[in-house]
């Protein structure tokens, strides 16, 4: 344990609880040089720790391990933990990366030219169709390509999922599952709604993401109220950092395996009774006019 003492801040006893604990516990996890999974310390630890560092401190005891557990969730603070049995440790990474997440975005990324951007997107497609076989449906294809200028903008989600339902030996339903399908969650309250868009034509429809295994706890927690509000599903595809570089800023030759299995399913989406005008020209869009269409359509689980 560090030794010496500190001052806390003038004015400290005003600050919001979660304040003072964000500020106590990132200055000892600093101070005790925790900065890294491989350096963790426990919350008690960290309880003893700020009593030595700062003796004038008054907070109890279970409040300290209360807001230690919900600054993990806080893209503000720098506190992080894998697991909090493993104990808690600083993360530049979560802070930056949950700042990105959280960014409030009005228009389009024109940052990068669109063709790498897709090329990098295009990348995550094959473990998000993976994850749709698995989740039951028949058949799953990449739309991505496939305009259809008669259902309006936003009308071609990246990887689309078929689910056929039969009764008395036909076919009752065809019910549809899309993906929108992006490298980062960056830009997330403005893609968010291609994936909204969606909803006329699919029975369920998610706003997909790949994002630091690291820092998915700190995401924001507005896209519950997006998700609730709106009705879309989020997936999240965690990656370890030296696979999230290479697919966002590296060569996507060295991101290696992906794993359907390691996707969460943030939120669950809304199902929906979809419009079956808007379904058909949707299907029709995508090479489904047709029975005979429906049954060699797509990849299925071999």
């Amino acid at each position: 344990m560090a030794e010496g003492y500190s001052s806390l801040p003038e004015g400290f006893e005003s600050w919001s609880r979660t304040a003072q604990v964000k500020y106590i516990g990132e200055k000892w996890l600093e101070r005790e040089g925790a900065i890294s999974p491989e350096e963790t310390r426990s919350g008690k630890e960290i309880v003893e720790g700020t009593k030595v560092l700062f003796p004038e401190l008054i907070i109890p005891e279970n409040s300290v391990f209360q807001y230690l557990s919900a600054l993990v969730r806080d893209p503000e603070s720098r506190i992080n933990t894998k697991d909090r049995r493993e104990g808690f440790y600083l993360s530049d990474a979560a802070s930056l990366s949950a700042a990105q997440a959280g960014a409030v975005a009005n228009a389009p990324d024109v940052s990068e030219q669109s063709s790498v951007k897709a090329q990098r997107e295009r990348a995550l497609y094959p473990v998000f169709q993976q994850w749709l076989l698995l989740q039951g449906n028949d058949q799953v294809g990449i739309t991505a390509e496939q305009r259809n200028r008669d259902l309006g903008t936003w009308s071609n989600p990246d990887l689309t999922g078929v689910r056929v339902h039969e009764s008395l030996g036909q076919i009752s339903e065809v019910e549809i599952t899309t993906i929108e399908v992006k490298q980062t969650a960056g830009n997330w309250q403005y893609d968010i709604f291609e994936a909204v868009a969606h909803i006329r034509f699919a029975n369920r429809a998610y706003f997909a993401f790949a994002h630091p295994d690291e820092t998915v706890r700190k995401l924001s927690d507005d896209m519950r109220g997006y998700a609730e509000l709106y009705g879309p599903g989020i997936l999240v595809l965690p990656m370890a950092p030296e696979a999230y570089d290479a697919l966002t800023t590296g060569s996507i030759a060295d991101i290696g395996e992906l794993y359907a299995s390691d996707i969460i399913e943030l939120y669950t989406p809304r199902r929906y009774a979809v419009n079956h005008e808007f379904r058909g020209r949707f299907l029709a869009g995508i090479g489904i006019a047709t029975e005979k269409q429906l049954s060699t359509w797509g990849e299925r689980i071999r």
